[in-house]
């Protein structure tokens, strides 16, 4: 994983994938979620009052909200497992739909990133 800078020098986290990264990915966590993932990744219906497109935005971001805390669990389990290389795509995924709901300069997204240093001290590729 990286960072690449965006239009306006906003900092985008992006994933190198790969057949490894793509496995590693999907033992990890978007096995557990991929159902999940489905009605975030569909677009939205039409609906026929303001009232209805309010409720289904509330229930999307509730979908996400709720895939915050999965993939956080998940990578924190992980940890607690000593097995760090797992915990970072839960963790990144946790990450991800942090921004989504929170945006990009969130104090929202701290836990994330204290799970991604974690999970890469573990690993050794940080050095204290």
């Amino acid at each position: 994983s990286g960072q690449a800078k965006g239009k306006d020098n906003e900092v985008r986290v992006f994933v190198v994938s790969g057949v490894v990264h793509q496995r590693a990915d999907w033992n990890s966590i978007h096995e557990k979620i991929c159902q999940l993932l489905i009605p975030l990744r569909t677009s939205m219906p039409f609906y026929n009052s303001e009232e209805e497109r309010r409720h289904g935005l509330q229930q999307l971001q509730q979908r996400q909200k709720h895939l915050i805390e999965f993939c956080y669990t998940v990578a924190q389990k992980y940890l607690f497992e000593g097995k760090h290389a797992a915990a970072v795509p839960a963790a990144l995924h946790s990450l991800r739909f942090r921004m989504n709901v929170h945006g990009l300069s969130s104090v929202e997204l701290v836990p994330a990133y204290l799970l991604l240093a974690e999970a890469s001290l573990g690993l050794g590729h940080i050095v204290q």
